[in-house]
């Protein structure tokens, strides 16, 4: 596992409502939702529901009541208790959910889906930094040293170095 980096993940889609799995406690998913408009009125039988806000501002409509969160405040949805999440302003949100869970729960239609996964993108910085400068140098060599004997030695270290 690697360290995950929520705003990272973020950054790599723009769908609402179509929840994320960037990492696994046990049986639960951890997920992450871009979120903006009404949502469905549904329960979950069989689970509560975590919602924490990271970007934005959430509202839990219940039948008896809304809870608005915002950025670092969570509220968890008792199992069975029908709700609707809305957000006026697109809003990041954390679940933390059972990995079975649909999250539309009972209800169904349009935003029914199971998350898909985003795996976090591995980047080794040493080398990334290596290839970089090394491309930088090849450019720069290519421009001064075009044709020469010293360019095409440099240009087969590279090659063979794997900075194609």
């Amino acid at each position: 596992m690697e360290a995950v980096n929520l705003d990272t993940m973020l950054a790599r889609f723009a769908e609402h409502w179509s929840p994320k799995k960037i990492a696994q406690i046990n049986d639960y998913d951890v997920r992450i939702v871009k979120v903006q408009g009404e949502f469905t009125w549904h329960r979950h039988t069989d689970t509560d529901e975590f919602f924490l806000v990271l970007d934005g501002q959430l509202t839990i409509q219940m039948r008896d009541r809304n809870i608005v969160l915002a950025p670092r405040e969570l509220f968890v949805v008792p199992r069975g208790v029908e709700h609707c999440p809305r957000a006026d302003v697109e809003t990041a949100v954390l679940l933390l959910e059972p990995g079975r869970v649909v999250n539309t729960g009972d209800a169904g239609g349009e935003y029914a889906r199971p998350p898909s996964r985003l795996s976090p993108v591995r980047e080794p910085v040493r080398e990334t930094l290596y290839l970089q400068r090394a491309a930088l140098e090849y450019s720069d060599l290519n421009r001064h040293w075009k044709g020469g004997h010293r360019f095409e030695q440099w240009r087969h270290e590279l090659l063979a170095a794997g900075a194609s």
